[in-house]
């Protein structure tokens, strides 16, 4: 057994909700000491908490419950907007020691139950904004994308945990999704390679797929950025997109937002200009060409870029495969 469970979680784990809330109305009517000992163990559960929500406000037990569970219970007014919440209007907005430990335990403790109740999971998806966003916990994002697949699994909803994920612009949430391109799971591949744009059903085995792609996302992470786009807008948002511009003149950047170049020389810029105006696929071949070029030899590519687009362009339709 587990010695981290509160006696609460012991009965309702084993012997479901309905026992629980029964165990804990009977000490509320027989022991209202040991009731209250009870929903303030320190290992109790945010599952648990939110379950017996109910007899707590029927046995008027909020007053004797400790801050955990009081700011716990605050914050899930201020979100649902159910009953009154005496937060101000920014509590979830700024930083705040007390309101990231009751939030970091209620997804701590909380994340791993099959709750099936929008409610919960609407409490749940703002944790989870509120921790990556405002506090930029990143130890949280592989517990949010294993929610994000199970929940996507079971055709529930997923939008705002993806773009909570993806707002946090950390290129671990990439790598963290694309190990999923290995499962044995063909929906669970198909998903990955959906949120991170790998066309899946060429018939490449799962493997060589993820190795493919960590090597694509690794020659390409200083050209890369998030593009803000979500499931909010989009049915098939691109969530993160490589700066062919960049690529091409090997400016990266470590923001991954996307930004204008800047600081050119006059070769670069004369350059710039005439790769904007070519076609994407023109650019492509160009912006490839140039970082399989470099991978091999700098000054080999230093050499060409000192030749105009057109030769460059000559040399990358000529010699496709020697820089591939």
């Amino acid at each position: 057994m587990n010695e981290n469970l509160s006696y609460l979680d012991r009965i309702r784990i084993n012997e479901g909700n309905e026992k629980c809330g029964q165990a804990f109305i009977s000490f509320c009517v027989g022991n209202r000491y040991k009731a209250v000992e009870f929903i303030n163990d320190p290992y109790l559960s945010f599952p648990c908490l939110y379950m017996l929500l109910p007899a707590v406000k029927s046995y008027n037990l909020y007053n004797s419950m400790n801050y955990r569970n009081k700011n716990a219970v605050q914050i899930i007014n201020y979100i649902l907007k159910i009953e009154k919440s005496d937060l101000p209007d920014n509590y979830l907005s700024i930083l705040d020691n007390n309101a990231y430990k009751t939030l970091k335990w209620m997804f701590e403790t909380g994340n791993l139950e099959d709750v099936t109740d929008e409610l919960y999971d609407n409490i749940i998806d703002i944790a989870v904004s509120v921790l990556l966003d405002t506090y930029k916990d990143t130890s949280i994002l592989p517990a949010v994308v294993d929610i994000i697949f199970k929940r996507n699994a079971k055709g529930r909803l997923i939008h705002n945990l993806v773009w909570a994920a993806f707002k946090l612009k950390d290129p671990f949430v990439i790598k963290l999704i694309a190990e999923r391109l290995c499962s044995q799971d063909k929906n669970e591949v198909e998903f990955a390679a959906s949120l991170v744009n790998v066309n899946s059903s060429s018939g490449i085995d799962n493997k060589i797929l993820y190795n493919s792609y960590s090597e694509w996302l690794k020659d390409n992470d200083p050209y890369l950025y998030f593009t803000d786009e979500s499931f909010q807008y989009k049915s098939n948002p691109a969530f993160c997109a490589v700066d062919i511009e960049r690529k091409y003149l090997n400016k990266g950047i470590e923001s991954y937002e996307k930004q204008p170049l800047t600081s050119l020389n006059e070769n670069e810029a004369s350059h710039l200009e005439v790769f904007k105006s070519m076609s994407d696929k023109e650019k492509e071949l160009l912006s490839e060409y140039s970082l399989n070029m470099r991978k091999k030899s700098l000054s080999k590519w230093q050499n060409w870029m000192d030749n105009t687009i057109d030769v460059q362009l000559n040399m990358a339709n000529l010699e496709p495969e020697e820089y591939n």
